[in-house]
C-alpha cells in the first residue's frame, strides 16, 4: 500500500503543471499556511495555472510567515535558485540568493537587503572555481573587482564605484604575466593604457574621457621611454599637422578645441625635448593664448606666467622675442593683473620696437600704453616719467614725429587732469599749443576752459568757451565739440543766474544735436534731459514736464517697436533708461506739487523695475527709495519704513562696496523715526551714518553738516541739550570755516546759495540759544560770533546787489 501511495505521489508530482495548486491552504485568519506552490511564466510573472508556467517555487508558511529558503525549479524539476524572501507575490528578497547550473553545481551567490543586492557576491565556473568576486552596495558594484580564468588564475582586477570602473585595472595572461593596465574615470578610459609584451611594458596609448587623444609612448625593454607618438580626435597624427591647426583654431576662436590641442602639443614637446628647448616656448605660448581667450583666470595666470618666465630668460639674447610677442604678453599680463610681468613686457616691447637704434612710431604708441598702465596702477610719477620721455623723444626729432607731438601731449594732459595735476596739465597745454593745427587748437582751448572752470575761474572759462562757440560755423562745420561747448556755456550761464542766456543755449544745443545726429535719438534726448533739469532748477516745472513727457514717450516707443536700433542693442538697458526717465518725471511732478501723480508714477516704476530684473538692481533700489521718500512726505510712515528697510537690506546684500546712497537712505530712515518720535531708533541710525561720513568727508562737507544737524535735533528731542548744542556748534563752526576758506573762489550763484543756507542755519541756532541759554550760558557768546559772520555776509549781499 505504501508503495502505491509513493508511486501515486511521484506520478502526480511529475505532472504538476497539469494539476491545480491543491496544497495551497489558508488558516482561519486567511493567512498562508503550510506548503504553497507558486507558478511563474516565461516573463517572470506569477500565474495561477501551471499550464503555461516556465518555473515554479515551493514555499513553506507558518501562519503567514515564510519559513527558510524558497527553491525555484524548471519544468524538468531542476533546481535553478534558492532564495530567502521576506515576502512572495509580491517578492521581497532578504538574505542569501543562490543560483545553480543544470548540473546542480553552484553558479552565483548574492546577499539581498530589502530586494537590493548588498555585500560580497561570487560567481562560479561549473568546475567550482571562482569566476567573479566583487562586492555590491545598494545594488551596484562597489569596491575591489576580481575576475579569474577557469583554472583559478587571476584574469583582471580593479576598483568599482557606484557600478562604474574607477581607477587602475590590471589584466593578466594565463601564465600570470601582465597584459594591460588601464586607468578608468567614471567608467571611461582616461590616462595611459599600458600594453605589455611577454610581461614587459611595450607601449602606452593616450586616452582622454574614453577617446584616444594625447601623447603615447614606446618603451625600451628596461622600461625607459624610447619614443613618442600622438593621437588627436581618435586618429594618429604628427606634430606638424597639430601646429598648423593651432592657427586656424585661434582665428576661429575655438577655445575648447584649442585647449585640447595645446595640452597635447605642450605634453609632446615637454616630454620629447624638455622645457628648455625653444619648441617648448611655442607650446606654452599656445596654451597661454587659449586660456587667455577662455576666461579661465587661474589656468590663464599659470600659463601666462610660464610664458613670461621663458621670455624673461631670453632678454638680451639672440632668441629674445620681438616687439609683437612682447606686446601680446603685456596685454595678457595686464588682463590678469600680473603687474610686474606686465611692466617688464611693456618695457621690452618698447625696447624691441627700436629700429637701427632709433625709436619708431610704434615705440611712441607703446610708451603711451605703458604710461596709461602706470596710471591705472596709481603709479603716477612713473607714468609722468614715461610721458616726459616720450615727448622728449619727439622733441629730439620733430621732423620725424611732427604729427604726433600734439597728439601725445593731449593724451598726457588728459591724464594729468584726471589725476588732479591741473596746473601741470594747463602748463603742458600751453606748451603744445603753438604746434597745434586748427582742430587740435580747439581741443586745447576746450581743455583749458575746463581747467579754468574747475578752478572756479569762471570768467576765463567763459571767455574761452565763448571764443570756441563763435568760431564754430564760421571756420569749420558743426561737430560734437561744438555741442559740448554749448553745454558748458549753458551750464555756466545757469550757474551765474543768467537764465535767459542759458535757456537759449540749451534750446540751440538741442537743434544742433538733432542736425548733427540727423535724428531724435537717445543722444538727442540726453540733452533734452539737461534742459528739463534746467527748468526744474529755475522753477519752470510745466516746461520741464512737457520735455519729460516727450522723453517718456520716446523710450516707450523704442521698447514697443522691436525694429528700432536702440532696442536691438540692449533691451534691458533701454527699459532701464525708460524707468529712469519715469523717475525724473516723478521728481518734477513732486516739485510741481502734483502729489497724486507722483505717487502713481513711483508705484508703477517700482513694479516695472522689479519685473524687469528682480529686486537686485540699482534701478529698483532707486525707485523704491524714491517711493519711500514720497510716502515719508505724505505721512505714510509704515509703508515708508518698510520700503527704506527693504532698500537698505538690498544695498547691504548686493552693493555693499559701491552704493553711494546707502548712508543717505539710512539717514532718511532716521528722519522717519524722528518724525514718529522713535528717538532711540533715530539716534542709532544717525550715529551709524555719522561714523561713516566722518571717515569719508571733510569737516565742512554738506553730508557731514547734515549729520550734525540730524544728531543735534535728535539729542534735543531726547532732552540731552549739551550734546545737541555740541553738534549744532560743530555745524555752525564748519559753515563759518567754509566762508573763510572757500567763499572767495565761489562764483556769484554759489555764494548766494551758501549765504541763504547759512542764514537759515543761523536763525535755527538763534532759536536754540534763546530756548537754552539759561542751561548753557556760553551759547550767548557763540550767537555774537556767528552774528558777526552773518553781518559780513549781509554786507557782501548788499555790495553785490549794488554792483549788479
Amino acid at each position: 500500500m505504501g508503495l502505491i501511495l509513493l508511486l501515486t505521489f511521484v506520478f502526480c508530482f511529475g505532472n504538476i503543471y497539469a494539476q491545480p495548486a491543491a496544497p495551497n491552504k489558508l488558516d482561519k485568519e486567511n493567512r498562508r499556511h503550510g506548503e504553497w506552490i507558486f507558478y511563474i511564466d516565461t516573463n517572470d510573472q506569477y500565474i495561477s495555472s501551471p499550464d503555461t508556467a516556465g518555473t515554479y517555487r515551493l514555499a513553506k508558511y507558518d501562519h503567514g510567515k515564510l519559513q527558510g529558503k524558497v527553491p525555484q525549479y524548471d519544468y524538468k524539476d531542476r533546481l535553478l535558485y534558492e532564495s530567502e524572501f521576506s515576502s512572495l507575490n509580491p517578492d521581497t528578497l532578504n538574505g542569501l540568493y543562490i543560483s545553480y547550473f543544470y548540473s546542480g553545481k553552484k553558479h552565483e551567490e548574492f546577499e539581498y537587503v530589502n530586494d537590493v543586492v548588498n555585500g560580497k557576491t561570487i560567481t562560479y565556473y561549473e568546475n567550482g572555481n571562482v569566476y567573479i568576486d566583487v562586492a555590491f552596495k545598494n545594488g551596484k558594484h562597489n569596491g575591489l573587482y576580481k575576475e579569474y580564468y577557469d583554472n583559478g588564475k587571476l584574469h583582471r582586477t580593479g576598483s568599482m564605484t557606484e557600478g562604474k570602473k574607477d581607477g587602475n585595472f590590471i589584466f593578466y595572461a594565463q601564465d600570470g604575466k601582465i597584459e594591460e593596465e588601464r586607468m578608468y574615470v567614471n567608467d571611461m578610459l582616461d590616462g595611459e593604457k599600458k600594453v605589455y609584451k611577454d610581461g614587459r611594458l611595450n607601449y602606452g596609448m593616450p586616452y582622454d574621457n574614453g577617446k584616444l587623444n594625447g601623447v603615447g609612448q614606446f618603451y625600451n625593454p628596461d622600461g625607459t621611454i624610447n619614443d613618442y607618438f600622438i593621437y588627436y580626435e581618435g586618429n594618429e597624427t604628427d606634430i606638424t599637422k597639430l601646429i598648423e591647426k593651432t592657427a586656424d583654431l585661434i582665428s576661429s576662436m575655438d577655445v575648447e578645441a584649442g585647449l585640447t590641442l595645446g595640452m597635447i602639443i605642450e605634453e609632446y614637446f615637454r616630454k620629447k625635448y624638455g622645457t628648455d628647448n625653444e619648441l617648448y616656448e611655442f607650446a606654452v605660448s599656445t596654451l597661454a593664448t587659449f586660456y587667455f581667450m577662455s576666461g579661465d583666470q587661474d589656468s590663464a595666470v599659470t600659463w601666462i606666467k610660464k610664458n613670461a618666465d621663458i621670455y624673461i630668460k631670453k632678454i638680451d639674447t639672440e632668441k629674445e622675442p620681438g616687439a609683437d610677442k612682447w606686446h601680446m604678453m603685456s596685454l595678457m599680463c595686464e588682463a590678469y593683473n600680473l603687474t610686474d610681468e606686465a611692466i617688464i613686457a611693456n618695457l621690452r616691447t618698447i625696447a624691441r620696437s627700436y629700429k637701427n637704434g632709433k625709436p619708431t612710431e610704434e615705440t611712441l604708441e607703446y610708451m603711451n600704453r605703458l604710461a596709461h598702465f602706470y596710471y591705472v596702477q596709481y603709479r603716477d610719477m612713473e607714468a609722468n616719467k614715461v610721458y616726459d620721455d616720450l615727448l622728449a623723444l619727439i622733441e629730439s626729432d620733430k621732423k620725424e614725429f611732427s604729427d604726433t607731438y600734439v597728439y601725445y601731449g593731449l593724451e598726457y594732459a588728459d591724464e594729468l587732469y584726471d589725476h588732479n595735476e591741473i596746473n601741470n596739465a594747463l602748463s603742458l597745454l600751453n606748451k603744445i599749443e603753438p604746434y597745434a593745427k586748427t582742430s587740435e587748437k580747439n581741443s586745447i582751448t576746450y581743455k583749458k576752459a575746463n581747467i579754468y572752470s574747475d578752478q572756479n575761474n569762471i570768467d576765463k572759462a567763459t571767455i574761452l568757451y565763448s571764443q570756441l562757440f563763435e568760431s564754430f560755423g564760421k571756420t569749420q562745420p558743426d561737430t560734437l565739440l561744438h555741442i559740448l561747448i554749448m553745454e558748458k556755456l549753458a551750464y555756466h550761464n545757469s550757474d551765474i543766474a543768467n537764465y535767459a542766456a542759458a535757456e537759449k543755449l540749451y534750446i540751440d544745443m538741442l537743434a544742433l544735436t538733432e542736425k548733427y545726429d540727423q535724428s531724435k535719438d537717445a543722444f538727442y534726448y540726453n540733452y533734452v534731459n539737461d534742459l528739463a533739469d534746467f527748468y526744474d532748477r529755475v522753477g519752470r516745472y510745466s516746461k520741464s514736464l512737457s520735455l519729460r513727457n516727450e522723453m517718456v514717450q520716446y523710450y516707450k516707443s523704442q521698447i514697443e517697436n522691436p525694429s528700432t536700433l536702440d532696442f536691438l542693442l540692449d533691451t534691458v538697458l533701454l527699459k532701464s533708461l525708460y524707468l529712469s526717465t519715469l523717475l525724473d518725471n516723478a521728481e518734477t511732478n513732486r516739485l510741481a506739487g502734483n502729489n497724486e501723480i507722483t505717487g502713481n508714477i513711483l508705484r508703477d516704476v517700482v513694479s516695472q523695475s522689479k519685473s524687469l530684473s528682480g529686486d537686485t538692481t540699482m534701478t529698483y533700489m532707486r525707485s523704491i527709495a524714491a517711493l519711500a521718500g514720497w510716502q515719508l512726505d505724505n505721512y505714510q510712515y509704515e509703508s515708508s519704513e518698510s520700503n527704506y528697510k527693504s532698500v537698505i537690506d538690498i544695498s547691504e546684500k548686493y552693493f555693499a562696496e559701491t552704493d553711494v546712497n546707502y548712508d543717505t537712505w539710512k539717514d532718511n530712515l532716521s528722519e522717519l523715526y524722528f518724525r514718529t518720535k522713535n528717538y532711540d531708533a533715530a539716534l542709532k541710525l544717525a550715529e551709524e551714518v555719522y561714523e561713516v561720513r566722518k571717515k569719508t568727508y571733510k569737516e565742512n562737507d554738506p553730508m557731514l553738516l547734515a549729520s550734525y544737524g540730524r544728531l543735534s535735533e535728535i539729542y534735543e528731542a531726547k532732552g540731552d541739550i549739551e550734546k545737541a548744542y555740541a553738534y549744532l556748534k560743530k555745524d555752525m563752526d564748519a559753515r563759518v570755516a567754509k566762508i573763510q576758506s572757500d567763499f572767495s573762489i565761489m562764483n556769484q550763484n554759489e555764494k548766494e546759495q551758501y549765504l541763504s543756507t547759512f542764514r537759515y542755519r543761523f536763525d535755527e541756532f538763534n532759536f536754540f540759544a534763546f530756548q537754552h541759554v539759561a542751561t548753557i550760558p556760553a551759547i550767548a557768546q557763540d550767537v555774537m560770533n556767528y552774528q558777526l559772520a552773518n553781518k559780513s555776509m549781509l554786507l557782501y549781499s548788499v555790495s553785490a546787489a549794488r554792483t549788479t
